[in-house]
């Protein structure tokens, strides 16, 4: 119970919860470890050569205070980059760019590509209960990543039809613009 108190409660609490347990004023108990004081933060000045340096005292003996950074202690702010767009990772084009051509959903590509990756089917899937082949309906967001994928419940519930939906999940088609998911329906062999 002693030092349940000690550890929760800090120096001098624990001392008078000592004390109650051994009917002893407060007074009469000392404290027997004092813990040592926090060490001073070590200050590492970018771009100069005097290296890692302990903080500057003030006159009394407290801390000072650090100056803001700025052109003065060598530290120079960085100027702001644009904000990437939400299709992709570039910025995105001033308003002097000439408008780009519309990009509409490019069914053929789409279904390649969930060709593509349903052919790793039976590496991936070989030897799972459920059906030889599974029919499913792919729904695209128009940035080009998989949102949605319906497999009939009784199919999707197999482990078959679990390892072909973690197949087709990861396939990928070029962004295309709307804000509408388009879908592309596969059937896809195991074995």
């Amino acid at each position: 119970m002693l030092l349940l108190a000690g550890g929760l409660l800090g120096g001098a609490a624990a001392a008078a919860a000592l004390a109650f347990a051994t009917a002893r004023t407060p007074r009469d108990v000392e404290l027997v470890q004092r813990l040592p004081a926090p060490a001073r933060p070590t200050v590492v000045s970018a771009g100069r050569g005097d290296g890692a340096r302990p903080p500057a005292a003030g006159a009394d003996g407290a801390d000072a205070q650090q100056p803001a950074p700025g052109p003065r202690n060598g530290l120079v702010p960085l100027p702001k980059a644009p904000r990437p767009s939400r299709e992709g990772g570039a910025p995105a084009p001033s308003t002097t760019a000439q408008p780009s051509a519309a990009r509409p959903f490019d069914h053929a590509a789409a279904h390649a590509a969930l060709q593509r990756k349903g052919s790793t089917a039976p590496v991936h899937c070989k030897g799972r209960e459920g059906p030889k082949a599974v029919t499913a309906r792919v729904f695209f967001n128009p940035a080009g990543a998989v949102q949605r994928i319906g497999i009939d419940p009784r199919v999707a519930m197999t482990p078959a039809g679990s390892c072909v939906h973690m197949v087709l999940g990861s396939t990928r088609v070029p962004p295309f613009d709307g804000n509408e998911l388009q879908e592309v329906s596969t059937t896809v062999a195991i074995e």
